[in-house]
């Protein structure tokens, strides 16, 4: 009975130790003196990376979409809800990706949280979702490929081009100073080698797509519209803005043409989104599937293999100079 005693008095200080914390900040002592860490949720996951990155010992970031899983179609819970409420910042991209934020933030009762939407601070391009590959619409620029396009609101996907991503980072900073300005040099200290990171990430693009002998691309959805853009690219998606459409079967016979038309090599799939459609066009038009990755989120795989925004970017490159033909 002595023993049991003990085990439930040592139990209820560990939970009194752990539990007792203020809502908002977390408490416990901090390397190198003492405080508490700011809590700070992102939307989803290239913003919890990068966040992490800036914020490193001094900040506790959660992602609402939950690591792993992909943010189009996603509902948050009501405790998703009141966890955002006892949080200090919350960053979402905004540009309508994620459609679930105003309910959120509308249910917020904390008038402590700051709240950012990143895609206000850099330039954004409407999507023209290709709406019929035929002869019977506008001539590409580059490539004489007529296709017909309808705007379709603005592109959100502004994190796969590493410019835009420096500069959304560079505003993640200033509202962790703005939150925390104790630790100011601390975050400049991040961004300043996060964005030495994401200017090297740029340059090895530039260099790596130079000599290429293509300029086209075909992807699962239309996510990549801001990359293909920085870098002189082509993208066109087969299931067009939606990440769970199915294109037709007019649509696939299409898309068959022009891939040979135009000596399409490979076809991009996308890891946390329904392959069928990349593998039967590929199928039919005789050519290779290879992984573009949106890092909208990380499988349960890439997280326990310690991917990251940086990791799958690379592995972009080489899918996209094998794709292009580059030296």
């Amino acid at each position: 009975m002595k023993k049991l005693a003990v085990i439930l008095i040592a139990a209820a200080l560990v939970i009194l130790a752990f539990g007792c914390g203020a809502p908002g900040r977390e408490s416990g002592a901090e390397p190198g003196g003492t405080g508490n860490k700011l809590v700070v949720y992102t939307s989803f996951y290239p913003l919890y990376d990068f966040t992490s990155k800036i914020g490193g010992e001094k900040v506790t970031v959660k992602s609402i979409v939950p690591l792993g899983a992909e943010p189009h179609g996603f509902e948050p819970s009501p405790k998703d809800i009141i966890a955002v409420s006892e949080a200090d910042v919350l960053l979402y991209v905004g540009a309508g990706l994620e459609n679930w934020i105003d309910k959120i933030i509308a249910s917020v009762e904390s008038s402590n949280l700051v709240s950012e939407e990143l895609s206000k601070y850099v330039k954004l391009q409407k999507f023209a979702e290709i709406t019929d590959y035929d002869r019977h619409g506008h001539v590409g620029e580059q490539q004489g490929i007529a296709v017909e396009r309808a705007e379709a609101g603005y592109d959100p996907h502004i994190w796969l081009d590493p410019v835009r991503a420096k500069r959304i980072s560079q505003v993640i900073a200033e509202t962790l100073i703005n939150a925390d300005p104790e630790n100011a040099g601390y975050y400049r200290k991040n961004y300043d080698a996060l964005a030495a990171r994401l200017d090297k990430l740029h340059w090895d693009y530039q260099e790596g797509l130079k000599k290429r002998t293509s300029n086209i691309i075909i992807t699962t959805h239309d996510a990549f519209g801001y990359l293909a853009e920085r870098y002189g690219l082509e993208s066109y998606s087969i299931m067009g803005i939606s990440a769970n459409a199915e294109p037709s079967s007019k649509q696939m016979i299409r898309l068959v043409e022009f891939c040979k038309q135009y000596g399409v090599k490979v076809i991009f799939s996308e890891s946390l989104l329904n392959t069928r459609a990349s593998q039967v066009l590929a199928a039919e038009a005789g050519v290779a599937v290879l992984p573009l990755h949106s890092i909208a989120g990380l499988t349960r795989e890439q997280l326990l293999a310690g991917e990251d925004y940086f990791s799958l970017m690379y592995k972009n490159l080489a899918s996209l100079k094998t794709a292009l033909g580059c030296d």
